[in-house]
């Protein structure tokens, strides 16, 4: 495993990623109560960065709301049917979201036995 200092999004260029300093773990694109603290990230399109690296087999997605997101920049790698994706989901918009951009392109959801995650597998 690599890490990169990027976030992965539907748009390449930057954006504001707001937190509050006593949770800097739980930030989020949109600003909300409590977020008093902001910092600009680099995004990049999921289908862009995998262009100079391999698709990946599997991919945790656990981005505070913005699975879809994620999803919409990824939509050649999903097209491919190679990646397992493994999504936290944070509302029911997310879930119908995810869901949607999921099994339209022939994913299959795998029963994990939690409603806050989605697993989708290829066919």
């Amino acid at each position: 495993m690599k890490p990169f200092q990027l976030a992965l999004s539907d748009t390449e260029g930057t954006a504001e990623f707001f937190y509050d300093e006593g949770s800097p773990t739980q930030g989020s694109f949109y600003e909300s109560e409590g977020a008093a603290t902001s910092i600009s990230i680099t995004t990049a399109c999921f289908d862009s960065f995998v262009e100079s690296h391999r698709i990946p087999d599997f991919v945790k997605i656990d981005v505070e709301g913005a699975a879809r997101s994620v999803l919409l920049g990824a939509q050649s790698a999903i097209r491919e049917r190679k990646t397992v994706f493994y999504i936290e989901l944070h509302s029911d918009d997310e879930h119908s979201a995810a869901d949607k951009l999921l099994l339209q392109e022939g994913y299959q959801r795998v029963d994990f036995g939690d409603e806050s995650v989605l697993v989708a597998a290829p066919r």
